[in-house]
């Protein structure tokens, strides 16, 4: 019985080490974001430690990718992200996070690629029903805007004189999409609810 007992207390001191451990790096990593410092060191030690919910360390990876410009990695972790078995409320902000990196990455002139590429950052909104290739009926009234401004931006490339400022509209409608994110986390922060997808999610 006192073995038993000993390796409880043992496991138990154990799960609290980690617990702790994982607690003060993910303190660290969010004054850090906070601050504008987006250093990857501390987060990879995160891979191993946070093995319980794996897809947030890719997720927050993704965003600090995403912040220090590197779009095609950042959207690697999105994806793998996604492969991590994410509860149903955070797909959807994972797919947006996606789908601005798929949009910042484009750097083709080519009319036809720039089409296709946003294409494709559409097709990611309407994969579990985050926005609705139909009408608004999508799981998240953020994907559905993005869907829309997607949708306006492929419109005006339509007309042959708006391609030549391809480049000044994907700028705008990154704006536009971080505003409309940036105006909803701080209500969500205010709700206590940290976990919204254009800021940390520790």
């Amino acid at each position: 019985m006192k073995k038993i007992l000993k390796i409880i207390l043992i496991s138990l001191s154990i799960i609290l080490i980690k617990l702790l451990v994982t607690f003060t790096i993910n303190e660290i990593i969010i004054i850090n974001y906070n601050n504008k410092i987006y250093n990857r060191v501390m987060v990879k030690s995160l891979y191993f430690l946070n093995f319980i919910e794996s897809y947030i360390v890719y997720y927050n990876d993704g965003n600090i990718l995403y912040q220090n410009n590197e779009f095609e990695e950042a959207i690697l972790k999105y994806q793998k992200a996604l492969e991590k078995n994410p509860p149903q409320n955070k797909v959807c902000d994972i797919r947006i996070n996606l789908s601005l990196s798929l949009i910042k990455n484009i750097s083709s002139n080519s009319y036809n690629e720039i089409y296709a590429q946003l294409q494709e950052a559409k097709n990611n909104l309407y994969n579990n029903s985050c926005a609705s290739s139909i009408d608004d009926s999508g799981y998240s009234k953020e994907a559905e805007k993005l869907e829309k401004e997607i949708t306006d931006l492929q419109n005006q490339l339509k007309n042959e004189e708006n391609q030549e400022n391809v480049e000044e509209q994907l700028k705008e409608i990154e704006k536009k999409a971080n505003q409309n994110r940036q105006s909803d986390l701080n209500e969500y922060e205010n709700m206590g609810n940290y976990s919204y997808y254009s800021g940390k999610r520790w």
